[in-house]
């Protein structure tokens, strides 16, 4: 018998920013000398993911996910991310949801498309997960995930306040998202994705696998935390449900 975990709504992605020296309430991309102020929240369209069903144990199934997300467009410029991530689900018996961990080392990456169709995309960051997590409830689910920024390029993302370059700040970096995504048909897979997962020499398997669709919002929203950590939550992605085999 087949089982089909997928959740529903859409995407909604938290964004803080704080340390010692900052307490940002708004903040900015600049892409080709044009910026985009983000002072509430920040929105981007639809997008489809892959998650690939994997080994299952009694009551628990692995699964990765891939997808790719466009975050922002400025003119000709466009901000993108491509993730990998992982994990496993546990089915409860006796609950009434199931809960999903992931895996900490999934990586984000950020990267700038200017438009000319002859030039390479530019790499400006790279995040690694630390630690995620979900419950799933009737088709629904609601996901956290914090990822440390572990790479940023100087000249992309601004404090509004004080138009620091967040490239220049030495703390760590922590990106926050909260997430919700609804399954689509198999058809819903564009070129976008399908490429990317061709180049990570991965195969979708339409009987086995399921195929995601996630759109929402990136909100700046202050964060305390200890001392001179600082929270930078930019959200991204839609993220988990899967399909698996029971006998």
């Amino acid at each position: 018998m087949k089982k089909i975990l997928g959740f529903v709504i859409g995407l909604f992605l938290i964004v803080g920013l704080t340390n010692s020296g900052y307490a940002a309430t708004s903040w900015y991309i600049e892409m080709g000398g044009s910026t985009l102020g983000i002072d509430s929240f920040l929105s981007f369209a639809e997008s489809p993911n892959a998650v690939i069903a994997g080994d299952s144990s009694g009551s628990t199934t692995d699964f990765d996910n891939y997808g790719v997300v466009t975050l922002a467009t400025i003119g000709d410029y466009t901000l993108y991310g491509e993730y990998i991530l992982s994990g496993t689900v546990t089915t409860s018996s006796t609950l009434p949801y199931d809960t999903v961990e992931f895996d900490a080392g999934g990586i984000l990456t950020l990267y700038v498309d200017d438009g000319i169709y002859s030039s390479a995309d530019t790499m400006i960051a790279e995040l690694k997960l630390v630690d995620g997590e979900a419950l799933l409830l009737n088709d629904n689910g609601y996901i956290t995930l914090n990822y440390i920024l572990d790479v940023l390029e100087d000249g992309y993302f601004y404090v509004a306040e004080d138009d620091t370059d967040m490239a220049t700040i030495t703390d760590p970096i922590y990106f926050l998202t909260t997430t919700n995504a609804k399954e689509v048909d198999s058809e819903y897979m564009d070129a976008t994705l399908s490429d990317y997962l061709a180049n990570n020499s991965v195969t979708f398997d339409s009987d086995a696998d399921t195929l995601l669709a996630s759109a929402g919002q990136v909100e700046l929203n202050v964060v305390p935390v200890p001392s001179t950590l600082f929270l930078l939550g930019f959200g991204i992605v839609g993220l988990v449900g899967f399909r698996r085999k029971n006998s």
